[in-house]
């Protein structure tokens, strides 16, 4: 979610692309089990957790080198100097508000 309102700021777009992030991840569910039926009844599986273990050592390499940074270059990296997400979500964090206090 934070990438997604990091990547929308100041476009008016923030739903759409959340739908779209929770779009691929619905077709990634999807396209995996029947990846994972498929491979599980031909070969077996130890041979499928190998197959899904490698396809999520590559996502993480493409996410490492691929990902931009999406923080806006300057901003204050310290919550709470800007009220963190506490302050957005106050019903939440009520705990912590008590613990900072």
């Amino acid at each position: 979610m934070l990438v997604a309102a990091d990547v929308a700021r100041g476009t008016g777009r923030f739903n759409v692309i959340l739908g779209l992030f929770a779009a691929a991840q619905g077709l990634g569910a999807n396209a995996s089990n029947v990846l994972v039926g498929f491979l599980a009844a031909r070969f077996g599986f130890a041979a499928t957790f190998d197959v899904l273990a490698g396809l999520a050592a590559l996502a993480l390499a493409v996410f490492l080198v691929a990902m931009p940074e999406t923080r806006p270059v300057g901003a204050d990296t310290n919550a709470r100097t800007q009220g963190g997400w506490c302050s957005a979500y106050g019903a939440f964090c009520s705990w912590k508000r008590v613990a900072l206090a």
